[in-house]
């Protein structure tokens, strides 16, 4: 008498398939959740974003408006020039203290913590033309690529030149610095086609960081941090190793990330995400 009846060998797998399935499932859901509480998206097309010490976000937007937002995601301010060109930099080294950079009119904006306009500085009036590398300097004057002497220039807000480094076409004829940052009383001048020049903050050529083909970076705790098409690096200036850094997300080609804090801001175009480190 039959009182079962046996089972097949595929007859397992098909009970399997779906159990597999919802673990599979709950597992995702379980990723995005955790990501989603995690996370804050900012549904803002961008065309250039940085952040400051604070942790809140700065977003030239389409329409080339400057968009404050604070650490939480939330919109505050709104800035814009119509008469100045197209917004080309912005430095937020100091919140209360913001530098916007026109450059097709060779103009600094400086503006306080509500993106008000506090003072405004032609560099042309100084003597200074077709400058595309500017940064603010940590007692808030200007550090400047000079691209008619090949000098990195401190200057202050009456156009006088405090610091002044070699003629940098004594190193290299290939000269086309996109990039400049003071950062622990280093400045670093961003050259993609040779690399990374550093100077004391007495203008003092130290060394070239063999670095090429970046647009911009940071430096935090003694490390440069970088990225690299869809790769993000570390390169530790006592080591001289580069690693790659584990992101908690894939970036995509025409992405960008950069590290503030214990966040990890990702900019995906039309919106950008903070995400918790």
């Amino acid at each position: 008498m039959q009182i079962g009846k046996v089972l097949n060998n595929s007859e397992p797998d098909r009970f399997l398939k779906p159990v597999r399935f919802i673990i599979l499932f709950f597992f995702l859901f379980l990723f995005n959740n955790a990501f989603a509480n995690d996370s804050i998206v900012i549904g803002q097309a961008s065309k250039y974003v940085i952040t400051d010490k604070l942790g809140q976000v700065y977003i030239v937007n389409t329409a080339d408006e400057l968009v404050k937002y604070n650490a939480q995601g939330q919109q505050q301010f709104i800035y814009f020039d119509r008469t100045l060109g197209e917004i080309s930099y912005i430095d937020a080294t100091n919140p209360f203290q913001v530098l916007v950079f026109f450059e097709d009119f060779q103009t600094v904006v400086w503006l306080d913590r509500t993106l008000n306009p506090m003072s405004t500085m032609n560099l042309s009036d100084f003597g200074f033309f077709q400058l595309n590398t500017i940064a603010v300097a940590s007692d808030n004057r200007l550090w400047i690529y000079d691209n008619t002497t090949f000098q990195i220039k401190k200057i202050d807000n009456q156009g006088e030149v405090i610091v002044e480094s070699m003629e940098l076409n004594n190193l290299t004829t290939n000269l086309n610095p996109n990039f400049i940052i003071e950062k622990n009383n280093r400045i670093y001048l961003n050259n993609p086609i040779t690399g990374i020049y550093v100077f004391d903050i007495f203008g003092q050529y130290i060394e070239t960081i063999p670095i090429l083909n970046l647009t911009t970076f940071q430096i935090i705790d003694g490390q440069l941090w970088y990225q690299n098409k869809t790769e993000f690096n570390s390169y530790h200036f006592k080591t001289l190793q580069t690693e790659i850094i584990d992101l908690p997300f894939r970036i995509e080609a025409k992405q960008t990330v950069f590290k503030q804090k214990n966040n990890w801001f990702w900019v995906k175009g039309e919106e950008v995400v903070i995400v918790e480190k």
